[in-house]
């Protein structure tokens, strides 16, 4: 439960970044996607072989779509630091 609050919070930071607004649409698209195969496939898990396997891809998938939107979030943390104060 902890966790997908997590990402939730997690997700609507990453709304308010600079990215593009169809490139957050598809971030946001996948990501959610990968949660809900995520939590499937550890209610399944050990049961299939195949469903093993598809829980480490969505892993990676998780992890990498995780750091893209820490990399947005942090970027435009540091370039509202760096503009001067009038």
């Amino acid at each position: 439960m902890f966790q997908a609050i997590l990402f939730a919070a997690f997700a609507l930071i990453f709304l308010f970044t600079s990215a593009k607004m169809q490139l957050k649409r598809l971030v946001l698209w996948l990501f959610g996607i990968a949660v809900f195969i995520h939590a499937a496939g550890l209610s399944l898990h050990g049961r299939y072989d195949w469903i093993d396997h598809v829980l480490m891809v969505n892993g990676i998938a998780l992890l990498l779509l995780v750091g893209y939107m820490s990399f947005k979030i942090y970027t435009r943390f540091v370039k509202k630091r760096r503009t001067p104060v009038r």
